[in-house]
């Protein structure tokens, strides 16, 4: 279900009858709830795991008249989606996906090494941002595995991600790298956590995972390079 507030008055949800106040609309099938939503472009993107859809507008009488611009490559995390100026992006069970003004979605494509770099990781804990300075999309996610394949046991109440996973949408490049300790550090400074000393990681990775701090950088080529649904 979709709910919207009287326009211009955000604090408002109670329906009405009118394009002007509040209301809700029934968006696709209805056993399938909304994970996640953001613009793209000028079209609202509505995110379910298996039925994409846009708004073309911005008030009650057009909310009505979504379409669906896919039916694979949804959002599986609702915090996994970030909006670049006329795209919105964000990461699906099949790595990170893409619709270009309200158009239908793609998946962005991986080289084999970023495929293998999201093998070991939790799509489903994807936390997306934009970082406009870089011309990057960035995911902070949690490990799934360790490097030698074996599975990490997550600690449910650890606020922690474990990895960094990018897109440079102007030079269509992926990267990646572990969170450092400095970056928990200065998390915990910021939030005032006492949780872990200096240095310490809070994901239980073994120390060839924490080790690992390379640079990850890979070419995709094209612009706006994608695989259609």
């Amino acid at each position: 279900m979709l709910r919207w507030c009287k326009y211009g008055a955000p604090d408002t949800w109670v329906g009405d009858t009118t394009d002007e106040t509040a209301g809700f609309a029934e968006i696709g099938a209805l056993d399938l709830p909304l994970i996640a939503c953001g613009m793209s472009g000028q079209f609202t993107v509505l995110g379910k795991e298996t039925e994409i859809y846009v708004l073309d507008g911005d008030k009650a009488a057009t909310f009505y008249s979504s379409r669906q611009i896919g039916k694979a490559y949804g959002p599986c995390s609702t915090v996994g989606l970030a909006e670049i100026t006329d795209a919105a992006v964000w990461m699906s069970r099949a790595g990170p996906a893409i619709s270009v003004q309200g158009q239908k979605v793609e998946l962005l494509p991986l080289d084999r090494v970023s495929r293998r770099i999201l093998s070991y990781l939790n799509l489903e804990t994807a936390w997306a941002a934009h970082d406009s300075k870089r011309h990057r999309v960035v995911w902070g996610l949690k490990r799934k595995e360790d490097d030698d394949g074996f599975a990490v046991d997550p600690n449910p109440f650890s606020p922690y991600l474990d990895e960094l996973f990018w897109w440079d949408y102007l030079r269509h490049t992926f990267g990646g790298r572990p969170v450092a300790p400095m970056d928990l550090d200065r998390a915990g400074q910021r939030c005032g956590d006492r949780g872990a000393g200096p240095g310490q990681r809070h994901d239980g990775l073994g120390p060839r995972a924490a080790a690992r701090g390379a640079h990850r950088e890979h070419a995709a080529g094209g612009a706006y390079p994608v695989d259609a649904v």
